[in-house]
């Protein structure tokens, strides 16, 4: 006998400033709590810790930057900027971040300079205070983080965002058609993509 298994990979993307953009990060704190660890941050299909951060690679990049877009449901505005460094593996202690290039910005409080790795590493995976040992713009906050317990001590779901605690945030980067097979070409506010791996099991 054979039989099929199906796995459904899922990516969201929008058109949206005469750009096609996929999210890769999208926290959201009041519904999924912190993540766990480094492996749990960068790949996760979780709807409120969602992170395919790990398949960012420099495919991604355009002209050799990555142009990202940073997003706070919270509030109104957002941060897009390019910059030549990976944040999840790189980490850079000048401000701004290696190839930083702004193009608008709504918050540059707290040492923004672009997305490094962080120097907070036991508290979260990537921050934007860059050259600065405070972590705000936090992508990837861990569960059991210190700032957690002074800052939200009854909830226990906040994060720092540009300036003070934050429960959401989402990020994405910029495509083209060529970058990934999952990403289309027309305008639409989510798709989701069907991406089939068979595994055949043979039963004697």
């Amino acid at each position: 006998m054979i039989s099929f298994l199906f796995f459904v990979a899922v990516y969201y993307t929008k058109n949206q400033y005469g750009c096609i953009w996929l999210k890769i990060f999208h926290h959201n704190s009041s519904g999924g709590g912190m993540f766990r660890d480094f492996s749990h941050a960068i790949n996760s299909d979780e709807p409120n810790l969602y992170s395919i951060l790990h398949k960012v690679t420099d495919d991604y990049k355009i002209s050799g930057k990555y142009e990202f877009l940073l997003e706070y449901p919270e509030l109104s505005g957002y941060n897009r900027w390019k910059q030549s460094l990976h944040p999840l593996y790189e980490k850079d202690d000048t401000n701004p971040v290696k190839g930083y290039e702004a193009i608008s910005i709504s918050w540059d409080v707290q040492y923004w300079g672009g997305l490094t790795k962080s120097s907070r590493s036991g508290n979260t995976l990537i921050d934007g205070s860059c050259g600065h040992t405070n972590w705000y713009y936090s992508i990837g906050a861990y569960k059991n983080h210190e700032w957690i317990s002074s800052v939200c001590p009854s909830t226990k779901d906040c994060f720092p965002g540009p300036a003070d605690k934050k429960k959401e945030v989402i990020l994405w980067v910029r495509v083209v058609s060529t970058t990934i097979n999952e990403c289309p070409t027309w305008s639409t506010q989510y798709v989701w993509k069907l991406s089939v791996l068979g595994y055949f099991f043979f039963l004697l």
